[in-house]
């Protein structure tokens, strides 16, 4: 990852999500990042190489229906968190 605004990382995540795009989700993260949220009433807490592997097999847009976007960001020096819908 180089150094990218909160913003741009966050729409190059949601590109990937979107299309499977690994190169995208990989210039979005830092390596050694991790993932945490929710799917469903599961917590996760995953290495992001994991989740860039999951999301890479099974991209969200398979019918031109999906939609996302960026509701809250918080940027605490050179860490941000995201709210995404």
């Amino acid at each position: 990852m180089t150094n990218t605004s909160p913003s741009s990382a966050i729409e190059l995540y949601i590109q990937g999500v979107a299309t499977g795009n690994a190169e995208a989700l990989n210039a979005a993260f830092h390596p050694d990042a991790r993932m945490f949220g929710a799917l469903g009433d599961q917590r996760v807490d995953i290495p992001i190489q994991d989740m860039i592997g999951m999301i890479s097999a099974q991209p969200a847009d398979v019918d031109g229906q999906f939609s996302a976007s960026i509701k809250k960001i918080d940027e605490f020096g050179d860490i941000a968190t995201a709210i995404v819908e």
